[in-house]
């Protein structure tokens, strides 16, 4: 009887040293696995590119957002707000007619400042795609990337800001190989929000010559809107649009029926 016992004993420590030789060795080609790849979070790919990018990516919305959607406008407004620079504004609805609805000057306005976004941000794109390789090589990988200089877009929408990089890339470590094919930057951002409200206004004040703001904010109360209302002689109306728990603005100029006091 001892002797059974024994031998199911025996038995038991080999089954449970088999499931344990079983897991060590599962656990280790997982681990070399990993290690054979680009490591996750902060040192991945696209990690490395949006934290190269980002301060660059919110000064050009900054910049940009200020002056109309178009960093230097051609049909402009200077103005200075109280406790800022002066600044020259983009007209997004104008007309040089008094008495007379506004012309709406960029009537793709999510297109024109997608490119004006490119053109602000296409020296630090081309930097942070070789300073990303640079980075994935200190880690031990041979980087091969395929990326021809200014080839990526950028595209404005409802959940933020996509740069997408036109890159094949190809890491090498422990003879193996991982190839992407694209680059991807992500950021969060209010700005489709903004250009969205941006056009609504515009559309106003080309039709009725006038935007009820107290109107639209009870409708949307995330939304801020400003009117500043300039002399003589142009008379002419800058909007501030603003969202709530934001610091991202759109602001832009209009002239549309005005009516010439004493005239």
């Amino acid at each position: 009887m001892e002797n059974k016992t024994n031998k199911k004993s025996q038995i038991t420590i080999f089954v449970i040293a088999g499931i344990l030789i079983v897991a060590i060795v599962l656990l280790f080609f997982f681990l070399k696995s990993k290690g054979d790849e680009p490591e996750r979070g902060a040192t991945s790919p696209e990690s490395i590119l949006e934290t190269c990018l980002k301060q660059d990516v919110y000064d050009a919305l900054q910049v940009i957002g200020e002056h109309g959607g178009d960093d230097n406008p051609e049909l402009g407004l200077s103005f200075r707000f109280e406790n800022e620079p002066a600044v020259k504004i983009a007209y997004l609805c104008y007309t040089s007619k008094d008495r007379e609805p506004c012309t709406n000057q960029e009537p793709l306005l999510f297109w024109k400042v997608e490119r004006e976004m490119e053109s602000y941000l296409n020296d630090t794109i081309n930097y942070c795609v070789d300073a990303m390789g640079k980075s994935l090589e200190k880690k031990g990988y041979a980087v091969d990337i395929r990326y021809f200089r200014g080839d990526f877009e950028i595209d404005i929408n409802e959940n933020g800001i996509d740069i997408k990089i036109n890159a094949d890339m190809t890491l090498s470590k422990n003879n193996q190989n991982k190839v992407k094919k694209g680059l991807k930057a992500v950021f969060k951002t209010k700005f489709y929000d903004l250009i969205y409200t941006s056009r609504r206004i515009i559309y106003d004040e080309r039709v009725s010559c006038s935007f009820d703001i107290a109107s639209y904010v009870g409708k949307y109360p995330d939304f801020s809107i400003d009117r500043e209302i300039t002399l003589s002689p142009d008379f002419s109306k800058i909007y501030t649009v603003k969202t709530k728990n934001s610091p991202e603005i759109f602001r832009f100029a209009v002239r549309s029926c005005v009516d010439q006091p004493g005239a």
